[in-house]
């Protein structure tokens, strides 16, 4: 399957992925808020995130694994790959057992810490679920690893759907139809990633049938290949955990016990809305990162410079719906999803609109960015400035939160650690377009001019055309508020056509729907025996475009 062929693929499967697991994430936010108390709904927001910084001391090891693993199927080394898998998952059970002995040992200080009631049950929570859950954290990456390196994201996203479906069945008859509360709610979240774990096995299996992990492969080389790329990524994804994980936490510690968890519950639906749509615009830009490592080590910059131009443009592309309709639309979006009696409604729909505010910034080329910049082993300059921006969004909400609550603004105040992010993101989104620019040496101005100057003047259309619409149609029921969403969303498809898109971008998405649904009724041929897929690489390292191909394509 050819490259641009096998992208569209991907993108179809991600976005049909993102919208199963979108779906089913708000009914179970739904379901949780209708099924436990609002304490124990924003203690469900406070254990999750403290088990997700868990994964910030992973040394780095997810994205090392998959650059790594992405390097030798591009090369065609199944060897290599062997060693890379076997080393991997040999850190992983070691980093994630010390973590579910700690969650077990410190499980009372961790309660303590975060003020987080009921005690007993919280403390409870953290020594069973937080135990396993860490546990299988660490072990299925490593085979996510191999399907991501092989460019199967259609299997990928195939397999977080079932994860998230998986979990929603598991909420409706533990905790709706046996009434387990919290304990339910722990149990299905471990089903879900069980399911994810045994089912990334077998795909990766399934995809390269020569995959072999074994103590024996374990090597020395490989495991110092892994930490030294690991050091910088796992700064990097410090950093990212901190900016998804960390708000929970600060809003429970600052505001103490009772009125945190509260407040917490009144953001928890805001980001789940805003992280269940990310991964439909990040669906190109995720793919980017495999690609960019196998152009960058066989030495083909034109393909690569063209991979940075488009993939920025089609990801900002991406996000400006979301970001417009959440934006403009948050409290009646919040209002029917969550209902009238939601206490905290108001507060949630202010957060979710500071946070499409700052998608703005993260959809015009975070992703590919890091990704672009990773493939080419050349990211650290942008992991020092992350970690830079972090501490000083974490400093800033801590005191934003504290100095709101204080002057009376009560569940409001969750919206002090969403505020310092919108700021820096736009600073910091700027200094990074230079670097990688100057990286690719194709030139600021013009990185801007093809990349950003359509998307942006498309968001100003879009965005006024959603506020004429609610102010001409004001949407106090279903049927209005779908005309109010449809407008934009027409507006944006034919600036996106006739706007955005140039006559070669045009012609490309013709050809590659084109050759995409000639293959739709056909049975996808397995890979080889020598774990090599015809989505990937060729034996001597050349993609499967031929090498006068269009690099865009």
């Amino acid at each position: 399957m050819r490259t641009s062929t096998l992208i569209a693929w991907n993108t179809i499967a991600i976005w049909t992925g993102s919208i199963v697991s979108g779906l089913a994430s708000l009914v179970i936010v739904r379901l949780l808020v209708e099924s436990l108390d609002t304490s124990e709904f924003g203690l469900t927001g406070v254990l999750v995130g403290t088990i997700g910084l868990s994964l910030m001391l992973d040394l780095g090891l997810r994205q090392a694994v998959t650059r790594h693993l992405a390097k030798f199927i591009a090369l065609a080394e199944p060897a290599r790959v062997n060693q890379v898998l076997s080393s991997g998952l040999a850190c992983y059970t070691a980093i994630g057992a010390v973590f579910a002995l700690g969650f077990i040992v410190l499980a009372p200080w961790i309660a303590e810490v975060f003020r987080l009631v009921p005690r007993q049950e919280a403390i409870m929570l953290l020594r069973t679920y937080g135990s396993i859950s860490a546990i299988l954290s660490f072990i299925y990456p490593t085979y996510e690893a191999v399907i991501v390196g092989a460019r199967r994201f259609d299997v990928n996203s195939a397999i977080k759907s079932a994860e998230v479906i998986v979990r929603g069945v598991a909420v409706l008859v533990l905790v709706v139809g046996c009434d387990l509360g919290l304990y339910g709610w722990a149990a299905a979240r471990i089903s879900g990633q069980l399911a994810r774990t045994l089912a990334n096995v077998y795909a990766a299996h399934r995809l390269w049938p020569a995959l072999s992990a074994r103590p024996a492969l374990v090597r020395r080389d490989a495991l110092g290949d892994l930490f030294r790329l690991g050091g910088w990524l796992s700064v990097y994804q410090l950093v990212a955990n901190l900016n998804q994980r960390v708000d929970p936490l600060v809003i429970a510690r600052v505001l103490g016990e009772g009125a945190g968890q509260i407040a917490t519950a009144a953001y928890v639906p805001a980001s789940a809305l805003a992280y269940a749509v990310r991964p439909f615009v990040n669906a190109v830009s995720a793919q980017i990162f495999t690609l960019a490592t196998g152009y960058h080590e066989t030495d083909n910059r034109a393909h690569l410079c063209a991979l940075l131009l488009r993939g920025t443009r089609v990801t900002l592309l991406l996000g400006i719906p979301n970001c417009v309709i959440f934006g403009c639309l948050a409290d009646r979006i919040i209002h029917f999803w969550l209902g009238a009696k939601f206490a905290g409604a108001s507060a949630t729909a202010a957060a979710l609109v500071i946070m499409s505010i700052t998608d703005v910034f993260r959809y015009s080329g975070k992703m590919t960015h890091w990704n672009v910049m990773l493939g080419m082993d050349r990211a650290r300059p942008i992991v020092v400035l992350e970690l830079v921006v972090a501490a000083i969004n974490t400093v800033a909400a801590v005191l934003m939160v504290r100095w709101m609550w204080q002057n009376g603004w009560g569940t409001m105040s969750i919206t002090g650690t969403l505020l310092p992010a919108a700021v820096t993101a736009a600073i910091s989104r700027a200094l990074i377009i230079v670097y990688v620019a100057r990286q690719t040496e194709i030139g600021v101005g013009h990185y801007l001019r093809v990349s950003y100057v359509a998307p942006y003047v498309l968001l100003l259309a879009m965005t006024a055309t959603a506020l004429l619409t609610r102010r001409a149609v004001e949407p106090e029921t279903l049927p209005r508020l779908a005309v109010c969403i449809a407008v934009p969303l027409i507006v944006w498809a034919a600036g996106c056509w006739w706007w955005a898109f140039d006559d070669q971008d045009r012609a490309q998405l013709t050809r590659m729907f084109g050759r995409l649904l000639g293959k739709l009724g056909r049975h996808r041929q397995s890979p080889p025996p020598d774990g090599t897929n015809d989505g990937g690489a060729h034996a001597d390292g050349a993609h499967a475009d031929s090498p006068d191909a269009d690099p865009a394509d």
